[in-house]
């Protein structure tokens, strides 16, 4: 398992640049991402390690293949988070560089941690699965 793990005193607009985001980028039931296209999944999360286990147990079952997680710890305990990661990904690994931790020292609040988790993705569409929900593995499609 590969996840690419950071920690951020983070100021608006400090995440990296050139994140590309198609118009209208947003996928999910009903919706059609088209062949080859890449969908990144920002899920935001404060000291709730039992849904991220569940949410990111969803996004391993998707049937579509090329997504890539920006997972923001909002200002939560970090070990709670990681010990969480590990057990999702315990019997069905993360494809490589698939999994972006981004450790806050401070919240900075959901729309400001899904803000940065889209700024962090480099992918074709954007979406959100909130850290308590769960997707059916035809979702993203």
């Amino acid at each position: 398992m590969a996840v690419q793990t950071t920690t951020a005193g983070v100021a608006p607009g400090s995440a990296s640049a050139g994140t590309s985001v198609g118009a209208g980028a947003s996928v999910g039931a009903g919706a059609s991402v088209g062949a080859g296209a890449s969908v990144g999944i920002v899920i935001r999360t404060r000291d709730r390690p039992l849904f991220v286990r569940r949410a990111l147990a969803s996004v391993l079952a998707q049937t579509y293949p090329n997504w890539r997680i920006a997972l923001i710890n909002d200002g939560g305990a970090r070990p709670a988070l990681e010990a969480a990661i590990a057990d999702a990904t315990a019997t069905m690994p993360l494809p490589d560089g698939a999994l972006l931790v981004e450790h806050l020292p401070r919240s900075i609040g959901r729309s400001e941690a899904f803000n940065l988790g889209m700024k962090l993705l480099e992918t074709d569409f954007i979406t959100c699965l909130d850290d308590d929900d769960t997707w059916s593995p035809e979702f993203l499609r």
